[in-house]
This record gives structure tokens, C-alpha cells and sequence, in this order.
């Protein structure tokens, strides 16, 4: 079969939050897949289930690839995952956008694939000679060696960079930008890491634009928002409300929590309808000690109901028997 969209997801903490994460893009995203990959330094020890298990619950899921390649990873050391990733799912199936995504991205509107099929791509765009505040990436990618043999062999001057959550490119477009970056870069030999996921894929399919077969990409805007300007960048459930009414091309949002419980976690269950399959997919899939969490959860919510209900009944019995009692003696 042939994909709409396949995302690309670095992963390396807590596998039953993993999950959460492929239920929630698969109810807001049809016809898409998920491509894995699996950090060297993966925290086991964190997660409540064991990768076999994940691995058996996925495959029961289906269309979620697990990259068997697992590349050295870090902060701003992430490049070569969606790299590796992309020449992965490229031999395992066929599909019209690659798109990258974070492990903390969660979905929180439907209409995606609708947006971007009419553009070649999408990412935000900041010629990072032109900006007049500090941005660490920019200056680290203005003393990049391998990046001006990249822009040297393209002929162009100008270093881009965007936010890499929620950009999107056409198979083909992109198969061109690995191949344009990689006959320079390898991680292996990198003396300085920093975010080069933010640079090079939008400054090479800017300078690509300059080709006769890529002169007229159509881009499109972004389709996952973070809230930058805030300390921790957590998403609040008053904003995903928020974007969730507004006709603008965000479909998906960032950060959130890699908690099972947190509470826009449990929102974007419940509102969004797939709380139900994602019990039974557990459930059924008898990993134990997951189900319990999603017991408690439940009770948590049915102790709410019930001190609620609680609370109504005393008003009402102090309003129907105390209360006219006190008035008559009174």
C-alpha cells in the first residue's frame, strides 16, 4: 500500500508513552505510518513495559516501523536519525510526504494530509545572515564546514533554518536533500554537535529551488506549534482549545509531558474519542501493570463524579430537611 504520510520519531524513554503517541496520530491521520527510531541510549529502566512487548503490541497495531538501525543520538545530535530513517521506510514502502516529528508531539485535530497535499513541502523560513537576535544554531551553522561544502556544491550563500516538528516534504524532494547532504556529511566525524536537523534540510531545499526540476516547490507553513515564548515550552490544554477551533494549518502541538497521565494527555483522550481503543489495545495485549495505570485513571475520574455527586446530594438534603427545620424554630 501506499502511505499519505509517514512520520519520523527519534524515541528514547518510556515505550507505554510511545504507544499513547501511535494511537493518538493514527486517530487524527489515516493512511499514515510511523518510523522509529530507537535511541542507543534508550532508558529501559523507565519504561513499564519491555521493547519485546512493544514490539508485539505495535505489530498488532500495524503500519509502525522500527528502524533496525540505531544511531548515536544526544542534544543537537539528531540529524542522522531522520536520515537513517528515511532511507529505512524508503525500501519498505511507498508513500507521498515524509514528515519529522519529536516523541513528546501529540495530535490534536484532523485535516493534516488535507493541508499539505498541496504543497512539496513546508517549513518556516529564517536566513539565519539576516537576524538580528542571538540564536546559538545559527551561529553554530555559520562556522559549519560540512555545510559550506554543502552550499558550495549547490551555489548558493544563504544558511536557512526552521523549526524541524512539523516540517514535510515530498519523497522525492527529500530523497534529493539526503542525498545533497550526505555526499559531505557524516556524523561520525562532527567535532561540534548542535541542531543541524534545524539547517540543513531547509538550506538545502532552498538552494534545490534553484534547479530546473525544483523551481516551482510550492511551500506551505508548519503544521506543529510550540509555544516558544513560554520557560518550559509545555503545551496548556487553554491553547490546544484554542488552536483547535481556529482554521490556521496547525493540526499538532508541542511539548507534552511524557507522563501517561498528564492531563493534555487524558484531554486529548478523551475529547478526541480513542480512549476507549487505547484500553482495549492494552487490555488485549495484557500488559498488566499499563492496564492498572489506566484503571486508576478511570477511578480517579469516577472518585471525581462521585465526591460531586456526593456534595449535590448534601446540598440538597440540607436544603429539603435542615434548612426548614432551622427556619421554623427560628
Amino acid at each position: 500500500m501506499k502511505y499519505n504520510i509517514v512520520f519520523s520519531i527519534p524515541i528514547h524513554e518510556k515505550f507505554e508513552v510511545v504507544l499513547d503517541q501511535v494511537i493518538n496520530f493514527f486517530y487524527y491521520n489515516n493512511n499514515c505510518a510511523i518510523v522509529f527510531h530507537i535511541s542507543q541510549g534508550f532508558n529501559y529502566e523507565s519504561s513499564l513495559i519491555s521493547k519485546d512487548s512493544f514490539i508485539q503490541i505495535i505489530s498488532k497495531i500495524g503500519n509502525v516501523f522500527v528502524n533496525p538501525e540505531s544511531v548515536r543520538t544526544g542534544l543537537g545530535d539528531i540529524i542522522q536519525v531522520h536520515l537513517s530513517n528515511f532511507k529505512y521506510i524508503s525500501t519498505k514502502a511507498e508513500f507521498d510526504f515524509f514528515c519529522m516529528s519529536a516523541s513528546n508531539d501529540m495530535f490534536i485535530k484532523k485535516g493534516m494530509y488535507d493541508y499539505i497535499k498541496n504543497y512539496d513541502c513546508g517549513y518556516c523560513l529564517v536566513n539565519v545572515l539576516n537576524i538580528d537576535w542571538h540564536w546559538r544554531t545559527g551561529e553554530s551553522a555559520k562556522k559549519d564546514d560540512t555545510l559550506k561544502r554543502i552550499m558550495k556544491e549547490l551555489n548558493t550563500e544563504v544558511i536557512y533554518g526552521s523549526q524541524i516538528e512539523g516540517t514535510y516534504y515530498k519523497k522525492e524532494l527529500f530523497a534529493n536533500i539526503v542525498r545533497e547532504i550526505e555526499n559531505y556529511f557524516d556524523y561520525k566525524l562532527i567535532s561540534e554537535k548542535y541542531p543541524r536537523d534545524e539547517i540543513y534540510f531547509t538550506t538545502v531545499a532552498e538552494a534545490l529551488q534553484g534547479q530546473k526540476d525544483t523551481s516551482s516547490l510550492l511551500k506551505g507553513n508548519l503544521v506543529t506549534y510550540i509555544p516558544w515564548r513560554t520557560i518550559t515550552m509545555n503545551i496548556k490544554i487553554r491553547k490546544i482549545v484554542e488552536l483547535q477551533t481556529n482554521d490556521d494549518a496547525f493540526y499538532c502541538v508541542k511539548r507534552v509531558p511524557r507522563n501517561l497521565n498528564d492531563s493534555v494527555r487524558q484531554y486529548l483522550r478523551k475529547t478526541g474519542g480513542y480512549y476507549k481503543d487505547e484500553i482495549n489495545m492494552i487490555s488485549s495485549a495484557k500488559i498488566g501493570n499499563i492496564y492498572i495505570l489506566y484503571l486508576n485513571e478511570l477511578y480517579r475520574e469516577l472518585s471525581i463524579h462521585i465526591s460531586i455527586m456526593g456534595k449535590r446530594i448534601k446540598n440538597m438534603f440540607i436544603k429539603l430537611c435542615i434548612l426548614p427545620i432551622f427556619t421554623y424554630h427560628s
